[in-house]
């Protein structure tokens, strides 16, 4: 499974690394993990936002990493493209549907 991470999400996931080092960290694993699993779908802090077309959502601790779901057009492999990490007051306002 590939995990691509949006200049966005990545540029929170640096400011995160000054900030709060411990969800960094946390954050950093998870992604690690989620690459290595069979279906990161499953997992038990995934869910599947219903008001948007292909999105889901996996929650760490007080952070929501938002990512869609797509298909690499080569080889046909699930691609989970990272649009999202924000604390959970303000990850979902600024989604488009």
């Amino acid at each position: 499974m590939q995990i691509v991470i949006k200049n966005s999400a990545d540029k929170y996931l640096s400011k995160l690394e000054n900030i709060e080092p411990s969800a960094y960290f946390k954050i950093r694993t998870f992604l690690r993990e989620l690459s290595q699993v069979k279906n990161p779908f499953t997992l038990p802090n995934a869910k599947k936002l219903n008001a948007y077309k292909d999105r889901w959502r996996w929650r760490i601790d007080k952070y929501r990493i938002i990512g869609i779901k797509g298909k690499n057009e080569q080889n046909q492999d699930v691609v989970i493209i990272i649009i999202e990490i924000d604390k959970r007051s303000k990850d979902y306002k600024n989604l488009e549907k």
